[in-house]
């Protein structure tokens, strides 16, 4: 399991300098976002060379680009084996140095050294023999590379992760705080953390469900590029869905008193199967319970790390951002650490909706220190101006970002912290709002946009009314002319009365019971010796607590189907309800839960309705 590994410093001609480290394995180095190490530079070919690290030695691999791979000068054609100090070129512009590191017996902290700080952060039972057989790498982060593995006592595949040698003790205390904070949130769209532990050679790793499918960044560039597939299966509903998972993962986070730090799209995995999980708790900051700064603190366990205080401690000391520039918010970009709180979360979330909706991010610059400049300043356009002019983006309805939602994600980045959501549950609220059809708080829809949506809301009924007085205008016509035209109307009326009771049905699903009653009302006026349509009709006006009203309905059902069982029992509860309440709108707990039980035996959905009515009330 312990590894040698080579530090890769990527030199650009803007003098940027970028320095990575990886173990062993083939990694393509490209601008295209699939390349495994990405230099996102003008003069490098989307996949430009491959470079093949190994036990005792590197080797590199022109991949037919346009400016060439050079080794001292000399451009080269096949793989090559790379000597110490060798000058390579990628194209004109950018300048790579590999310098190999040994197994452990030459790491940066000596086994002893590792061997005293480990037992000082970890019991002694988290060292075990061999456990895992180590497989490829799969993942390259800040502090650690994410393997896969199999778990030899029950066959099971794993994710590793596995960290990264490095002489700060900050950097173990701040990897063994992320495997601690990552195991305690359990929820369905956190990562589950099998075991933290401690291999031979003292190198400290754990264990994870390994998540087969795609990063919401890759989901994100796929339809940049406007990959048939992946538009047709992730237009924008989907996309939401998607991200109001990852909003539960957050706010379930915040609840426990932690905030992520580093949310991004790269960090979120979609599984083949539709699972969303929250990954990489690295930067991740446990709050202090008692400070206002713990917003959505709900008085659960707080998360134990046991070295909230010192790494508190050393981020202030110092003074490092910590962060993704792209989606950090500006008392982090100011490196304001004791400032940080769950709106910080907040405002990655709206940049990463911004990103959803506009498919780049919010906010670009030449460099790390361009971007958190703008981020401080706030300088950011709003996503509904990505689609101005004859740009269409292919996931967007009529390929344009939805007004209500670009404010939302405004919103959700203003500047100044007072000003954004105020817990995630906000954020998600508007989000909900949106998608159910009505306005959302952050765009301050007046009475016009408020009228529109209503009818959008209600198209169905308002398209069945049409229908229906479209239907009888002609039923009246043609009675003038002929009868027997008018009773072919008449037929064709009643057959809509099952379309009716299905969406009344539907309805009574979603909790809509005044929709429901409603829908039915029509379906029985339609078919008044329809015994089923009748006794729905009691079901629905039941729920909708118009207790005197279902009652008839019952009766109704009844006179035409008398060995109706679920009318008959419902029925008598019914007329119950009236003897002791009178007109049944002033019901109690125990009537509720009455109302649900009878609803469960008779399986219906208004069961959930009841039980929800018995939980709210006193």
């Amino acid at each position: 399991m312990s590894l040698p590994q080579a530090h890769l410093t990527i030199l650009r001609k803007d003098a940027h300098k970028e320095v990575r480290s990886f173990f062993p394995g083939d990694y393509v180095i490209g601008r295209g976002v699939e390349a495994d190490i990405r230099i996102d530079t003008p003069l490098i070919s989307r996949a430009h060379a491959r470079l093949t690290i190994k036990e005792r030695e590197c080797l590199i691999e022109d991949l037919d680009s346009a400016n060439g791979t050079f080794i001292n000068g000399e451009r080269i054609g096949s793989v090559t084996v790379l000597r110490p100090e060798e000058h390579i070129m990628l194209g004109p512009s950018v300048t790579l140095e590999i310098r190999q590191m040994p197994a452990p017996a030459a790491a940066a902290l000596s086994i002893g050294a590792r061997h005293e700080a480990l037992r000082k952060l970890l019991p002694p039972e988290f060292l075990h023999e061999k456990k895992y057989e180590p497989g490829n790498v799969i993942a390259q982060g800040g502090m650690g590379s994410v393997l896969s593995a199999r778990e030899v006592t029950i066959q099971r595949e794993v994710a590793m992760k596995v960290m990264l040698d490095s002489e700060e003790p900050t950097e173990l205390m701040r990897f063994i705080a992320e495997a601690k904070i990552t195991g305690q949130l359990e929820h369905p769209n956190i990562v589950p953390v099998h075991e933290l532990g401690v291999d031979d050679k003292e190198q400290v790793f754990y264990t994870m469900k390994y998540v087969r499918g795609r990063t919401l960044r890759q989901i994100i560039d796929d339809l940049f590029e406007a990959q048939p597939e992946t538009v047709k299966n992730h237009p924008l509903p989907q996309l939401l869905t998607i991200f109001q998972k990852v909003c539960d993962a957050v706010a379930f986070a915040h609840s426990r008193g932690v905030i992520h730090r580093d949310l991004k799209p790269e960090n979120f995995m979609v599984g083949d199967f539709g699972e969303v999980l929250v990954m990489d708790w690295g930067l991740a900051k446990v709050l202090d319970p008692t400070s206002n700064l713990a917003l959505s603190y709900d008085g659960h366990s707080i998360i134990r790390t046991g070295v909230r205080e010192e790494l508190h401690a050393e981020e202030k000391r110092s003074g490092n951002v910590l962060g993704t520039p792209q989606y950090m918010a500006p008392e982090q970009a100011y490196g304001q650490h004791d400032d940080l709180d769950v709106r910080t979360d907040v405002y990655a979330l709206g940049a990463i909706l911004h990103h959803l909706l506009t498919l780049r991010p919010p906010i670009e610059g030449e460099s790390p220190r361009d971007i958190m400049t703008k981020v401080a300043a706030g300088e950011f356009q709003p996503a509904r101006n990505a689609t101005q002019g004859s740009r269409r983006l292919p996931h967007l309805p009529h390929g344009k970002v939805p007004d209500a939602l670009s404010a939302v994600a405004s919103k959700a980045m203003a500047n100044s912290a007072p000003n954004r959501y105020q817990t995630v549950r906000d954020l998600q609220a508007d989000i909900q709002a949106y998608q159910a059809g009505f306005a959302t708080t952050a765009e301050q829809a007046g009475k016009v946009k408020q009228g529109l949506l209503l009818l959008r809301r209600q198209r169905y009924l308002v398209g069945s009314f049409v229908i229906i007085l479209a239907l009888l205008a002609v039923f009246v016509a043609q009675l003038q002319r002929e009868r027997r035209t008018a009773e072919q109307t008449l037929l064709r009326l009643r057959a809509a009365a099952p379309a009716l009771a299905e969406q009344a049905r539907n309805f009574l699903n979603h909790g809509q019971t005044r929709e429901a009653v409603e829908k039915i009302a029509f379906a029985v006026d339609l078919e008044p010796e329809n015994a089923d349509y009748a006794r729905l009709q009691g079901d629905a006006l039941t729920a909708d607590l118009q207790i005197p009203a279902a009652v008839s309905a019952y009766h109704h059902a009844l006179a035409r189907k008398p060995d109706d069982a679920f009318a008959r029992d419902s029925l008598a509860l019914d007329e119950k309800i009236l003897a002791n309440h009178g007109d049944g709108t002033a019901l109690t707990k125990e009537t509720f839960r009455e109302l649900a039980t009878l609803a469960q035996q008779q399986n219906r959905p208004e069961a959930a309705i009841f039980r929800t009515l018995a939980a709210t009330t006193r």
